[in-house]
């Protein structure tokens, strides 16, 4: 279990991507130095800030055109800095400057109304109306994607072969109700290569629970109008989320976390990637 101190800063390397095998951004990746400080240090928890540097795409764009495009909204996007905490069992307990988080939301939207980025003033409208009305739970969850991502398996206690499995439930970023889902969790491999031990957890959500539950969310939140016309594959998806986290077992802390969802609808299979990884090992 790494031990956090007053006055540590941390180098991290954030990428989210996504592939796609319908062709339409086939494959894109975007990348996002952070510097994560410890700000407090407590036998109750840790304080933290995640300080972020303008992202780099890669692959973003199927043109030049809309390269310039992706590339323009970056210029707008300013850096974050979220300020969080995890308990003293590394459980997360909370963003403490959401409504600073939300105001810069809600600002970026503004800007890319300014320089036509968004030109239809519906989705304008839509997305505004969904950052205002987003409870601060909600807008948590969505922000610290990521940043939980860090201490996931912080102080977990695993035998190698052994799983644990069971009922679980996954968060709606949309601020609808939570999705049903099964888990299991395991000791993949005690060293790889690089002289870390692999923590491996799968997370499978009710196919059709999730495809209803996300459809309605939609609905709610203003990102589809209520009469529109509803395909009914899309209440069947099939879904995983897999974690596989790489803890380095002489630094006492983990290298590399990386999370994919892989969402197939029909013939059509999109997989979304983050990974996080200490520049410092």
């Amino acid at each position: 279990e790494p031990a956090w101190t007053v006055g540590d800063v941390r180098t991290l390397e954030l990428r989210k991507g996504r592939t796609d095998d319908a062709g339409v951004n086939a494959e894109s990746f975007g990348l996002t130095p952070v510097e994560l400080e410890v700000v407090e240090a407590t036998p109750f928890g840790v304080a933290f800030v995640w300080r972020t540097s303008p992202t780099t795409m890669l692959n973003a764009a199927p043109s030049a055109e809309v390269q310039a495009q992706v590339e323009e909204m970056l210029e707008e996007l300013p850096t974050q800095t979220i300020e969080y905490r995890v308990g003293s069992d590394r459980e997360f307990l909370g963003i403490d400057n959401v409504a600073d988080l939300r105001a810069q939301m809600l600002d970026v939207i503004g800007r890319f109304e300014d320089v036509g980025i968004f030109d239809d003033p519906e989705v304008i409208d839509r997305l505004t109306s969904l950052y205002r009305s987003m409870d601060d739970a909600t807008l948590t969850v969505m922000l610290a994607e990521p940043i939980q991502l860090l201490h996931f398996f912080e102080g977990a206690e695993l035998v190698l072969g052994d799983e644990i499995s069971g009922a679980d439930e996954l968060p709606n970023a949309l601020g609808g109700p939570v999705i049903p889902a099964f888990t299991t969790v395991g000791l993949a491999r005690m060293i790889d290569d690089d002289g870390c031990a692999e923590i491996v957890q799968t997370t499978t959500p009710d196919p059709s629970q999730f495809g209803q539950i996300m459809v309605e969310s939609l609905v709610e939140s203003g990102l589809a109008p209520p009469d529109a016309p509803l395909d009914e594959a899309m209440l069947d998806f099939d879904v995983e989320n897999r974690i596989v986290a790489q803890y380095d077992v002489a630094a006492a802390r983990f290298r590399r976390v990386t999370a994919t969802q892989t969402i197939t609808v029909g013939d059509r299979t999109r997989v979304d990637t983050t990974i996080l990884e200490d520049r410092n090992l």
